[in-house]
């Protein structure tokens, strides 16, 4: 069973948007889903990603259900309820819904909360089973507001959807797309943007560009002039070729007049499939000019367990970088990921993963 982004058309997209699969099936609804159910600890006492300690940590696990109503031939209804320990004490919530409609055969409307489509793994970012980590690289998808500041889980707002064929052997799809979305102290108001890849059915090329205003709630990072310009671009790579897996992605953020949060990170993930086993290596960066950031080695053996559950065992050791302290709000410098500084100078973090899809 491949497990990478190359089974996104037998599965990705019916977990994600259904409307297709509706109405080929002759059924106005479907339901699918995903779980999680993991644990991580922490060689330090100083909170990783704001939850992962040397107490453990239980929340990366989840559960979401999916919908999808063909309300018409052309036009309908999808949406997903997630609960994630992550986030809201693992309270049920609409993770993205929204209406689409059908201009054209290879061309459709979307209208609602949207995932983001920029990253390679955004719009699949918490169904494990779909990646080779027990969490996706943080250097990327982390969505602190002022550290790697590249990710967001959704937009409000519309976007077009089109795609076609390049050759026999290569298709594309452009999806351009605006509206609001939420950070973690505030919101990117007036955003626009857009993705464009291509893929055949062994490689995968992604790159993203969007652009918006910053607008941070009161008391929070008031450094950052309100509705500052924050742009991202972004570039990614995929691969399964004989058993041989990889996954690469680069992203530069920016922030208008404060050159010192402009950040980039990457990393390049390499895999080798062997029947139900699969090891994987990753080296992770992330460089900010404020001197924050960190770097990362990141073991994976995952284990698939028919065609619809693998057990990820995850080693991750860490070394963090420590904001300057002329930059940033007092008595607040984080280190990497960590709320602090940690007395380590690296950190090791081991989880356990089970991952399922329905």
């Amino acid at each position: 069973m491949k497990n990478n982004i190359f089974i996104i058309p037998t599965i990705v997209m019916p977990l994600l948007y259904p409307l297709s699969a509706v109405a080929e099936e002759g059924s106005r609804i479907r339901w699918s889903g995903f779980a999680t159910a993991g644990v991580s600890a922490s060689s330090s006492e100083t909170e990783y990603i704001e939850r992962i300690d040397e107490d453990g940590d239980y929340r990366e696990t989840k559960l979401g259900l999916n919908l999808g109503v063909s309300i018409t031939p052309e036009l309908g209804l999808a949406g997903q309820i997630l609960m994630a320990g992550r986030e809201r004490d693992f309270g049920a919530h609409a993770d993205w819904v929204f209406l689409s409609y059908d201009i054209f055969d290879s061309t459709s409307i979307m209208a609602g909360r949207i995932k983001y489509p920029n990253l390679l793994f955004s719009e699949i970012y918490d169904v494990g089973y779909l990646y080779p980590w027990a969490r996706v690289p943080q250097e990327i998808y982390s969505f602190e507001s002022l550290g790697p500041n590249m990710a967001h889980e959704v937009f409000a707002g519309v976007s077009l959807l089109h795609s076609g064929e390049l050759s026999e052997d290569f298709e594309y799809t452009i999806q351009p797309y605006g509206g609001n979305a939420p950070m973690e102290d505030g919101n990117i108001k007036k955003m626009v943007g857009i993705m464009i890849s291509t893929n055949s059915e062994n490689f995968l090329i992604k790159g993203g560009y969007n652009r918006g205003e910053m607008h941070l709630e009161e008391d929070h990072h008031r450094e950052i002039s309100e509705g500052a310009i924050r742009q991202i671009w972004s570039a990614g790579f995929q691969m399964d070729f004989n058993d041989v897996l990889a996954n690469a992605e680069y992203v530069r953020s920016t922030i208008e007049d404060m050159s010192e949060f402009d950040t980039d990170s990457w990393y390049v993930n390499l895999g080798y499939r062997i029947n139900q086993w699969t090891p994987y290596i990753t080296y992770g960066v992330m460089e900010q000019e404020s001197g924050l950031g960190q770097r990362s080695i990141t073991a994976d053996l995952r284990y698939d367990i028919g065609t619809s559950a693998a057990l990820t065992i995850e080693y991750q050791n860490i070394d963090p970088q420590l904001r300057d302290s002329t930059v940033g709000e007092e008595n607040k410098l984080p280190s990497g990921l960590f709320a602090s500084e940690p007395s380590e100078s690296t950190v090791n973090i081991v989880s356990v993963t089970l991952d399922v899809i329905f």
